[in-house]
């Protein structure tokens, strides 16, 4: 009766009362919609917050500095969170503590490593928290968007260098793919080579002899445009001086004669051989030019110092048509200063630096096999001697009871801890640049962990996935919470073992400089020594020249290493990536810890795209860079530049 009675009352409400009920419960819905808008909207307007953000690239380093302003009406105390949101797996937020009394604004600045990417396609909202981190306000906020562009740099050797003030354009512009960018000179020498070629676009060498540079500067020099760089050489009233410190190699050209450039401000130039793969370009200042990798080199037919250009107010117009050119023919803009490390490279060589050991239970086997003879034959002949087999009951649960203390005692070394980091340190030993740690986290009884890192942290940031690992979401995985002089990280992880990869940026000390001397038959870096002069005890060397590496054990400070009869491993860098392949062979290999080589050459593949030559030598005694009760593996890898020796690398 009563089911036929609520049948009956559903079939009254169909029809026109239905549809009637459905219109006034949209109607209803969308006012209640309507409300909580506006109550929101009122809620923000109420709480009277102003949040802006401004980003800077610095120069010369992999890094951002982001300064956000905060602005309250009543007094605040809570949170400023920036987040950088994207499709792939490396979305971060950075929460930072801050006071805000009535009326007032304050700024703070965030360091945030370039190894993940920004620009115009990723989210950077800004947002008020409570202590509770519940989200009171928000503004979208493109942080990246409009970040100045770095001045294009060119670095001049010239002995009138004071004379040549319109190869910066006199304020005139450069275009490129971000905008309109202002043109900066650096009179270049012995001294400040080293510290402004990373952050150089161009070099100028004119009325210079470059017999006056170094082997190593020249060598340097010549990586510069092989990495994507451009270099200019003028000829003109000089002649050959400024090319002859090269080697025949790099320019393979020979000046054989003046002349005059009559359609060129009367110019004298010089007559120049050129060698092969050299293009003519009357586009701005006559000269030739080719290609080497990605970079271009420039051989002026003038003077770039002379008279008629110094002189001459339409000279930036030509310069600024010769750096087009030359830009044009270059792919410097698009790989100056990347990093080979990505999400991939990370996760490669960081199973094996992460410090998960094989676990070898040799002695527990044992100790399972002498429990068995114990309580079998062993304890049988026993009794049996002493005729007091009755004891059997007795004696074989207490033995088991004593195994199983002895068997949890001897398991604790394959207890693995919850929470791990395992953390790779790169640093110059002059103390130039900043000191770089990339590190891998995670727990192995649930995906998330977070930890507090050690005081002289600068920067934060998360390494980008290029293969766009696309899921989706738009939520952050992770996480940098910054309070006072504290800060935290964290990783949202899916399950147990699920790594977060962080990278870092601290200050960076000078300790000490290793030595290499090679032999004359050096046989591609199979034959010579190396000497310890830093702070630390090194156990493992790496030997970087053209190429080919060597991986040899390491001294005590003030110890040598003798690389033929030290020598761990040796081979050839061909692709990046290809190195993390190499550890694998170490696993079971008593010469060296495959965890430390996948280090040294997980440093290597970040080295080999700025120099070619160095050495790393790899501490396991590095500092932490985590805090509290967390298990770290940490590794030093203290690296220097040296001279790179073409004729002494060959193959047997």
């Amino acid at each position: 009766m009563k089911w036929g009675y609520t049948k009956m009352i559903g079939s009254r409400i169909t029809g026109k009362s239905r549809i009637i009920i459905i219109i006034l419960s949209v109607i209803l819905a969308g006012a209640a919609l309507f409300l909580s808008i506006i109550r929101a909207d009122a809620a923000q307007e109420d709480y009277g917050f102003r949040l802006r953000g401004e980003a800077v690239k610095l120069r010369g380093e992999d890094a951002y500095d982001v300064t956000i302003y905060a602005y309250s009406a009543k007094d605040f105390s809570g949170y400023v969170r920036m987040s950088v949101i994207n499709n792939s797996s490396d979305s971060i937020s950075y929460d930072t503590k801050i006071s805000l009394p009535a009326g007032t604004e304050k700024s703070f600045t965030l360091r945030i490593p370039t190894v993940g990417y920004f620009n115009e396609e990723f989210e950077t909202p800004l947002a008020i928290l409570d202590n509770q981190k519940k989200e009171l306000y928000t503004e979208n906020a493109q942080v990246f968007l409009n970040v100045p562009t770095e001045p294009v740099r060119v670095g001049v050797y010239s002995s009138i260098y004071d004379k040549m003030s319109y190869l910066s354009l006199d304020g005139d512009k450069l275009a490129r793919l971000n905008g309109d960018v202002p043109v900066e000179t650096v009179d270049l020498s012995k001294a400040n080579l080293n510290e402004e070629l990373p952050a150089l676009n161009y070099i100028v060498i004119d009325s210079y002899d470059t017999n006056l540079l170094a082997a190593s500067d020249i060598a340097k020099i010549e990586r510069f445009v092989s990495d994507g760089g451009i270099l200019i050489i003028g000829t003109g009233a000089n002649e050959g001086l400024s090319i002859k410190g090269f080697s025949k190699n790099f320019i393979d050209a020979t000046i054989s004669g003046r002349g005059v450039n009559t359609q060129l401000l009367n110019l004298e130039t010089a007559d120049i051989i050129y060698g092969y793969s050299y293009y003519y370009s009357g586009f701005g200042i006559d000269g030739y030019y080719k290609r080497v990798d990605k970079g271009v080199l420039y051989l002026a037919s003038v003077s770039l110092g002379d008279k008629g250009l110094t002189e001459n107010l339409g000279a930036p117009r030509y310069i600024k048509d010769l750096y087009d050119m030359t830009y044009n023919a270059s792919s410097f803009y698009y790989d100056k200063n990347s990093s080979s490390v990505d999400y991939d490279s990370m996760t490669r060589f960081f199973e094996y630096i992460e410090g998960l050991k094989n676990i070898k239970i040799v002695g527990l086997k044992w100790l399972v096999v002498g429990y068995v003879l114990l309580i079998g034959p062993v304890l049988y002949l026993i009794l049996k001697k002493f005729n007091r087999r009755e004891y059997f009951w007795a004696v074989i649960p207490a033995l088991t009871v004593i195994a199983v203390i002895v068997v949890m005692i001897f398991a604790r070394r394959y207890k693995l801890s919850e929470r791990n980091v395992a953390s790779v340190s790169l640093a110059s030993l002059d103390g130039d640049k900043i000191e770089r740690t990339y590190a891998a986290a995670f727990s192995t009884r649930k995906g998330n962990i977070s930890f507090e890192t050690a005081d002289d942290i600068l920067g934060v940031g998360s390494i980008y996935n290029y293969s766009g690992r696309y899921n989706g979401r738009k939520n952050t995985t992770y996480g940098v919470t910054a309070e006072g002089n504290t800060l935290s990280l964290s990783h949202e992880g899916q399950n147990a073992f699920d790594k977060g990869y962080f990278v870092m940026q601290s200050e960076n000390d000078a300790s000490g400089s290793i030595k290499v001397e090679l032999n004359k038959n050096f046989s591609a870096g199979r034959y010579g020594t190396i000497t310890n002069y830093t702070e630390y005890d090194i156990d493992y060397y790496l030997v970087y020249m053209g190429n080919n590496y060597s991986i040899v054990k390491g001294a005590k400070p003030g110890e040598s290493s003798d690389i033929s009869k030290d020598l761990i491993y040796f081979g050839t860098y061909y692709l990046s990536g290809d190195s993390s392949y190499i550890p694998k062979a170490f696993e079971n290999n008593d010469k060296a810890d495959s965890s430390a080589v996948a280090a040294l050459l997980f440093g290597m593949e970040e080295l080999e795209a700025d120099s070619n030559a160095f050495v790393i030598g790899l501490t396991g005694r590095h500092d932490r860079i985590s805090r509290g009760d967390i298990n770290e593996l940490s590794y030093g890898l203290y690296y220097q530049y040296i001279e790179y020796q073409e004729d002494k690398v060959f193959d047997d």
